[in-house]
């Protein structure tokens, strides 16, 4: 941006894609990937920043007393190369041109925090959005933990790691710290084997996935778990293994933790998106059609918000999210875990769509019964 400003063409500017004048698409050769240290730390012209929202500029200082969090990345880049994630394609394009994980340092991550402290009045809590946070080695982190309580100690929101980084010595720094850690992401994507293998190129150790959550659910750390279901090269005995992950993960969870919700699935509906791996065998296997991007990618998200979202994994998802609580009502959400544990019930169950479509008639039916309370309440 800076370079078009200053009036360079965009034949001139590396990494820049553009159509010519016979509309044809032109990509430039890529730069060597940036040393973040030598970048300057963002911060925000408070006095003359403004937000464009709904076509109009609304003063930057008046919407920053709103928020309450401050999102920042310490680490930028993923190890890993999950087929339906872009990080594979960018870790391809980027291949030569610089270090893919990049590590910014400390004293910086610091002066961020203390702008964001000293700028957003209302400033309670702080999100370390990094896609694995325990990428960094342990003596790093102890330094990082020691100058984030130095100058911040506010609480953290959340931070979210691999399986694979998350060591009880490098989560006992942070207790250890007095920081207060209210959510732990960690992404499992699914629970079948199979899945993780053949369709999304991770490594799954249903035994260590275990052991590590009944860790962090020991230390009352609250836990997100990422999923992404409704995928099409499922089968019913890959949802089956899913449903006794969740039926374990719920029994030896529950009582192991103090807080009301100790756990929870965070539900993705999967996407495909052009660049990823899972997009091209998607495309050969006509599982999606050409105007998909048009059709779909551009017009909806992961969020499930619209109706034909709904699926037999939804229905075993809300129930987890259900069963897996400390409240009255838990029990019949884990009983009924435990009765689709019957293997031949729960293949006739998912066959017939049946979770579905009482799911879908017992949301009906809450929706009404709240428009009847309303109409009372308004009477």
């Amino acid at each position: 941006m800076a370079r078009l400003l200053e009036g360079a063409t965009p034949a001139d500017i590396p990494g820049m894609g553009y159509k010519d004048g016979n509309n044809a698409v032109v990509l430039n050769s890529l730069p060597a990937l940036l040393d973040l240290n030598t970048l300057p730390t963002p911060h925000l012209d408070v006095e003359d920043g403004y937000i464009l929202r709904n076509g109009e500029l609304i003063p930057l200082k008046a919407e920053l007393n709103r928020l309450i969090r401050y999102s920042i990345l310490s680490v930028r880049g993923c190890p890993y190369s999950c087929s339906y994630c872009l990080n594979s394609h960018l870790k391809k394009i980027f291949s030569r041109k610089g270090p893919y994980i990049r590590f910014t340092e400390i004293s910086r991550v610091i002066d961020e925090l203390e702008w964001g402290k000293n700028n957003l009045p209302n400033l309670r809590e702080i999100i370390f959005d990094d896609d694995d946070f325990f990428l960094r080695s342990k003596e790093d982190l102890k330094k990082l933990i020691e100058a984030y309580v130095q100058n911040i100690d506010l609480p953290i929101f959340f931070i979210q790691s691999n399986i694979k980084q998350i060591t009880e010595s490098k989560v006992q720094l942070i207790i250890d710290s007095g920081i207060p850690l209210k959510h732990f992401h960690i992404g499992l994507q699914s629970a079948s084997s199979r899945t993780n293998a053949a369709t999304f190129n991770r490594e799954f150790n249903k035994e260590a996935f275990i052991r590590t959550i009944k860790m962090l659910a020991s230390k009352n750390i609250s836990i997100t778990l990422h999923v992404i279901s409704d995928n099409p090269y499922e089968n019913s005995s890959d949802k089956y293994e899913s449903l006794l992950f969740y039926h374990d993960v719920i029994r030896e969870i529950k009582n192991r933790s103090t807080i009301d919700i100790p756990i929870e699935l965070y539900d993705h509906k999967l996407m495909f998106y052009p660049g990823a791996k899972l997009y091209e065998q998607a495309m050969q296997d006509g599982v999606i059609s050409a105007d998909y991007i048009e059709n779909v990618l551009l017009k909806r998200n992961t969020m499930r918000t619209h109706a034909d979202d709904i699926d037999n994994d939804a229905v075993m998802i809300s129930l987890f999210n259900r069963a897996v609580r400390k409240d009255v009502f838990s029990w019949a959400a884990y009983g009924a875990f435990k009765i689709l544990r019957i293997k031949p019930l729960f293949y006739a169950l998912i066959r017939r769509n049946v979770l579905k479509r009482l799911y879908t008639r017992i949301k009906k039916l809450a929706v009404m019964t709240s428009k009847n309370t309303h109409n009372l309440t308004v009477k």
